[in-house]
């Protein structure tokens, strides 16, 4: 079906992976078609590397070192960007540490922690005082 797509979708003004998601998301609606399941590592180590290495092939030195910047940016950025968002988000929902955000570690979190809840940090141990 991939195959058809694809030779389909060079005929046509839409991309071929745009038809094949729209194809993916068609069959999705039908039926009774059962769901085919596929081990991630076999993805990972069977299917991925010839990817990424016709991808890698193909790609134009030309074109990637006039895109090297923003191809650095977006890697780089993202990764930062990410972080930074999944760093808020369990702050806010989690409540971890509510002192400043310095207080990285567990040892500081049950430094600058009231009394009652200071428990709830990790590696916090109950001593007899």
């Amino acid at each position: 079906m991939v195959v058809a797509l694809t030779a389909f979708g060079r005929r046509l003004p839409i991309p071929a992976p745009l038809l094949q998601v729209l194809a993916g998301l068609a069959v999705g609606f039908v039926p009774g078609v059962s769901m085919p399941t596929l081990d991630p590592d076999v993805v990972f180590f069977v299917f991925l590397p010839p990817i990424l290495w016709a991808a890698a092939f193909f790609t134009s030195f030309r074109e990637f070192t006039a895109n090297r910047w923003a191809i650095g940016g977006l890697a780089i950025g993202m990764v930062v960007a990410t972080t930074a968002v999944v760093a808020v988000i369990a702050r806010m929902l989690f409540l971890i540490c509510r002192g400043r955000w310095r207080s990285r570690s567990v040892r500081s979190c049950r430094r600058q922690m009231p009394s009652p809840p200071r428990r709830w940090c990790r590696g916090y141990r109950y001593r007899a005082v």
